[in-house]
């Protein structure tokens, strides 16, 4: 086995699929119906990352103490499922790992004092009142992600927990704050690295366009000028982007990754190997 595929082997892997949930259906069938789309996203998982085929996958899932699943007769994969609206997505992984999906939805902004720090509330308040629902699930699966990937769930005190400077540097690179105001802690010296950060991203994008293939180039020039456009600066959606971890971990064991996705919001909590060094994602499989 290469270094390459050793590499690919230990990084996460996301699974997605939409479900149909029946008009009229009680809670517990939609329950069942997201109960069944995760499990069914392990098995494929399982069969396809691992080369593992698992008829009654529920039969073989345990809890540990603080409720978190796992597979005791595998114990070197790791895996953590999440659903919301019609969306289920499965992390499969060789290391510790958490994930949470979030439908965006209208929710009461009152409830972020129980969910958010005060550095978060004031980046919040400082987004257009239009994006904050977005924004706050944003904060939320980062949070909810690491508290899975620490096997703690939801009995972690989320306020203590401060991915301000993460979701600061997004909204800065997508435009929907400004540097000032409310938020704007962040030293002068990490708005510069996010600065050159972004612009470095741009550069390899650039340089990757002008390295494909003809063929592949002209497939990007054929996609509808809507798919190509971001909206208001946003990088387009669909591709998990790392982000920075919670206030005091930076260099620290965990790394967090995030998009938005088809209204949804997506995030996911890994755990470093020694043999995974970038922490990437292989693929998304639909």
């Amino acid at each position: 086995m290469g270094k390459d595929e050793e590499i690919s082997r230990t990084a996460p892997v996301l699974y997605i699929r939409k479900f149909m949930i029946l008009e009229g259906g009680t809670g517990r069938e939609k329950h069942q119906l997201e109960h069944r789309a995760g499990l069914e996203l392990l098995k494929d998982g399982l069969r396809q990352r691992f080369g593992l085929e698992i008829s009654d996958i529920a039969s073989q899932i345990q809890t540990g103490a603080k409720g978190k699943p796992y597979l005791p007769a595998y114990p070197h994969i790791h895996f953590n499922i999440s659903h919301s609206g019609e969306l289920a997505v499965c992390a499969l992984g060789s290391a510790p790992l958490g994930v949470d999906v979030e439908k965006i939805r209208p929710i009461g902004l009152r409830s972020t004092k129980r969910m958010l720090s005060g550095r978060e509330r004031e980046v919040l308040e400082s987004c257009p009142p239009e994006h904050r629902e977005e924004v706050l699930f944003r904060f939320w699966t980062l949070k909810e992600s690491y508290a899975k990937a620490l096997g703690v769930g939801l009995g972690m005190d989320f306020t203590k927990v401060d991915f301000s400077l993460a979701i600061r540097e997004q909204l800065l690179e997508e435009g929907w704050i400004r540097g000032g105001g409310p938020g704007s802690r962040m030293a002068g010296d990490e708005l510069e690295g996010a600065r050159r950060m972004v612009e470095d991203e741009l550069e390899g994008a650039r340089r990757m366009v002008e390295d494909e293939p003809e063929g592949a180039r002209r497939m990007v020039e054929d996609e509808p000028e809507g798919a190509r456009r971001k909206e208001g600066g946003r990088p387009a959606a669909g591709v998990l982007k790392e982000v920075r971890g919670p206030e005091g971990t930076e260099g620290g064991e965990w790394r967090s990754m995030q998009m938005v996705w088809e209204g949804y919001v997506i995030a996911l909590c890994g755990g470093k190997t020694e043999k995974e060094t970038t922490c990437k994602i292989p693929g998304l499989l639909l």
